[in-house]
């Protein structure tokens, strides 16, 4: 089931958990009513659902920050990992903005709802090395993207020079982060931003994901089935991965094995540039809440 979360397990409980990865990765906006339905059919409570919702969700994070520093795999695992391959198509954007009360309240999990809120103050109300207004920018995208109708539209900001090239990155660290190369900061780099501020875009894209996913997904839970068709996922043969960033994936097969070391010249630890994408008493209360 690793290999391909597709594949129909015989206990039902672990094909409603893989489904529901496999949906809260490709296209939250799709889940329904239905599929609340169905997996308490398969045995699992409202508090497994929400456990599932946002591990799916932060292990997404993970993956894209891993992605986009390049860092070579350091160690053993377990099953052999796929080449990167840019070639493969990026996820379908949302046809539809979701909106309304959530299914089920993060505040189930009150350690998490707290982290996840520390987390968010932590990556926008900052002003460096990105501004707010930057932080803005590729937050809007990101949630347009995945159909978090709760964040307003990136139209109804003031144009910015930087503000396409911000887009595009948004665009790749939500819907391809597999096919991110040096190419990819070429625009940024342009407008005066170094590998301190390039990581801190993709570390602001990457986390602004993560909690539009869990907003969409919740709120997607509760509304009626067929309301709306997901797009037509574009996975390779084989099926998407599932599993941890930087070995077993989340998404389509990629990896950096073979790249040269890491694409940013800083420790991804640093504690120089406050750069780290979250800083470790945040990280630690994130990791220790869903552990259970």
């Amino acid at each position: 089931m690793i290999r391909d979360p597709r594949t129909r397990h015989a206990d039902p409980r672990l094909r409603a958990l893989a489904e529901l990865a496999v949906i809260v990765t490709t296209a939250p906006w799709s889940l329904s009513r239905a599929h609340h339905a169905r997996a308490h059919e398969a045995g699992l409570s409202d508090d497994d659902l929400l456990h599932a919702i946002v591990l799916s969700s932060y292990f997404g994070h993970l993956n894209r920050i891993a992605d986009a520093v390049a860092v070579p795999l350091d160690y053993i695992v377990q099953l052999p990992v796929p080449a990167t391959d840019p070639t493969v198509p990026a996820l379908e954007p949302s046809p539809v903005a979701i909106t309304g009360k959530p299914a089920l309240d993060l505040a189930r999990r009150p350690a998490t709802a707290a982290a996840i809120a520390a987390w968010r103050t932590y990556m926008f109300d900052r002003d460096a090395p990105l501004t707010r207004r930057q932080r803005t920018v590729i937050a809007r995208w990101v949630s347009s993207y995945l159909g978090d109708g709760s964040i307003s539209n990136p139209a109804d900001l003031t144009a910015n020079p930087i503000d396409d090239a911000l887009r595009s990155l948004a665009e790749l660290v939500t819907l391809a982060p597999w096919q991110l190369s040096d190419a990819s900061f070429t625009q940024l780099r342009k407008h005066g931003l170094d590998d301190v501020a390039l990581f801190d875009a993709c570390a602001v894209a990457s986390s602004a994901g993560m909690f539009s996913r869990v907003t969409v997904a919740l709120a997607a839970l509760g509304q009626p089935p067929g309301a709306r068709a997901p797009p037509a996922a574009s996975w390779p043969p084989g099926g998407p991965w599932l599993g941890a960033s930087r070995g077993r994936r989340v998404g389509p097969p990629r990896c950096r094995q073979g790249r040269q070391g890491q694409r940013f010249f800083l420790p991804v630890t640093s504690s120089r540039t406050r750069t780290r994408a979250l800083p470790n008493f945040i990280l630690g209360e994130v990791m220790s809440s869903l552990a259970a």
